[in-house]
């Protein structure tokens, strides 16, 4: 008798048989589910899920990590305005007026330190004023203030004195020694009015001596056509010859201390 024998599938019928299953199968693929959380980091090859991959608004803010993100991982256009960032559009302007106006002020409202002026001698006391240098202490706009030192030899008679003085007609001042407060053009502080009509204060010493002089009345105003305004005060001291107790400060010879402030806009 002939056994029968059982052959083995060859391999096309094989494929033929996989093909079959699938299509019989149907959805039968698709109905297979992963477990929650089987699926984590270390499953997923590094760099496999690309954008396209997520679903849009599917990764929320919780799912991130604080701090992980950084600028370059943000879409600068995406973001609103943080609060009260409408203010900082004007702040570069306002910090630039603001640094304007502080160094107005700063030239404006200053305070002097004292200064030392030699006398200068004349044989009188018109020729000793007028040969006398003036010694800037305050300028703003179209006023300045300044002081003079000078000796009268004929009357041996030292003498310090502080000045205003505009630069164009018409502006006004007053002061404890002279005041132009307008009127007729005389009345004015013009450019050429004479220095001794715009005198703000004067002290003097006699020979061997010294005198100081700061009240309350020494303060001065003035406002100038430009708009510029000044409120000061300014405070002297003299001395002629050699003090009897020694001289101190003044240091030798004929001289005069001025000191001051002045606040202006």
């Amino acid at each position: 008798m002939r056994l029968s024998t059982v052959r083995r599938p060859v391999l096309t019928v094989a494929v033929a048989l996989v093909a079959l299953s699938v299509v019989l199968g149907g959805t039968s693929f698709a109905a297979v589910k992963i477990a929650k959380n089987s699926v984590t980091s270390r499953t997923i090859r590094s760099g496999a899920v690309k954008a396209p991959e997520i679903a849009r608004n599917a990764v929320r803010s919780a799912e991130v990590k604080k701090n992980a993100l950084r600028g370059r991982d943000i879409k600068e256009s995406t973001l609103s305005r943080v609060p009260r960032a409408a203010k900082a559009d004007t702040a570069a302007k306002a910090t630039d007026a603001t640094n304007a106006k502080t160094a107005d002020v700063a030239l404006a409202a200053r305070s002097l330190d004292r200064k030392r002026i030699v006398a200068t001698a004349g044989g009188d006391l018109d020729s000793a004023r007028a040969a006398a240098p003036k010694v800037e202490l305050f300028s703003l706009g179209q006023l300045s203030v300044y002081a003079k030192c000078y000796t009268d030899t004929g009357l041996n008679e030292t003498f310090v004195s502080t000045y205003i003085e505009s630069s164009v007609d018409g502006a006004i001042v007053d002061s404890r020694t002279d005041t132009k407060e307008g009127g007729t053009a005389a009345d004015f502080l013009n450019d050429d009015t004479a220095e001794v009509d715009r005198e703000l204060e004067v002290n003097s010493a006699d020979p061997d001596s010294a005198s100081m002089f700061s009240q309350d009345d020494s303060d001065f105003t003035a406002f100038a056509p430009d708009g510029t305004a000044l409120r000061g005060w300014t405070g002297v001291a003299v001395k002629n010859g050699t003090l009897p107790g020694g001289n101190g400060v003044y240091g030798d010879g004929n001289v005069c201390l001025v000191t001051g402030a002045v606040f202006g806009s």
